[in-house]
């Protein structure tokens, strides 16, 4: 099972890649339009070309939170769970800008019975909040 799941991403990975790079490694070669591709925890994603600081992708990692011990039972969604955060940042002063929501994305595994899932926020300084 894992060596066809392997495959098959692999076979994702391929056909993103620009036709000269076909032997490129996952992370280094091209993709779509010439964009490389990393590996942001969860996907194959491709790189923004901005070539500076500001890039979004390059503390994608670190602007995540872990979120545990989801209590699906009571119905919580991830559009519930982002607007009640927003709610709870905004009421505590943790935001930026009151006036926009500094949460992106939010993510919950489905799985067997899994429980957890994570939250994407605009910027470092609010997740660290």
């Amino acid at each position: 099972r894992e060596k066809r799941r392997r495959k098959q991403q692999q076979e994702y990975v391929n056909k993103n890649r620009a036709p000269g790079q076909a032997g490129a490694a996952p992370g280094g070669g091209g993709g779509v339009g010439g964009q490389s591709m990393f590996w942001d925890g969860f996907q194959w994603v491709p790189r923004a070309d901005t070539g500076g600081a500001n890039d979004v992708n390059a503390n994608r990692k670190n602007r995540r939170l872990y979120l545990g011990n989801l209590p699906y039972h009571l119905g919580v969604t991830e559009d519930s769970f982002s607007k009640q955060l927003y709610e709870t940042m905004r009421d505590r002063g943790m935001c930026n800008d009151p006036n926009q929501n500094p949460v992106l994305h939010v993510w919950f595994a489905r799985d067997k019975g899994a429980n957890y899932g994570f939250c994407e926020v605009a910027s470092m300084e609010e997740t660290e909040r």
